[in-house]
């Protein structure tokens, strides 16, 4: 092998240990996506996904027996397939958890929306907001 052909080689073993470096360190930060329930409903709860521990989170803000939810649709490490999952916070003014499992930097998305605890109706569903897990 010759000396510059060696040296090349080098060089591009150092970038790529680099550019591995640095990609995996971007996914250690923590992106939190937030989605609210539509209309009225709006501010009575909100829904988080935390790609740090990949937690979906729904928060009730009002004691008045509707659940605030929040669904997220994304890929699920267990199946790698893109499945939906939700959590509700039963209604009560606090927030429930649900740790998940989705491929790291696959595509998610979430949405927040109601639920009447005492009919049993889903109602006021947001927006969705895309990200990445």
């Amino acid at each position: 092998m010759k000396h510059s052909t060696k040296w090349a080689s080098v060089g591009v073993t150092a970038l790529t240990l680099t550019l591995f470096a640095s990609s995996t360190q971007a996914h250690a930060v923590d992106t939190i996506y937030w989605a609210n329930p539509s209309g009225s409903y709006s501010s009575h709860g909100r829904g988080a996904f935390s790609t740090k521990g990949d937690l979906l989170r729904a928060y009730d803000d009002a004691k008045d027996g509707e659940s605030a939810c929040v669904t997220i649709y994304g890929r699920m490490v267990s199946s790698n397939k893109y499945e939906y999952r939700a959590v509700c916070a039963a209604g009560k003014g606090n927030s429930k958890d649900r740790n998940l499992n989705l491929v790291e930097g696959s595509a998610m998305k979430i949405q927040g929306w109601m639920y009447n605890e005492s009919s049993g109706h889903d109602h006021n569903y947001g927006a969705w907001k895309s990200g990445w897990a």
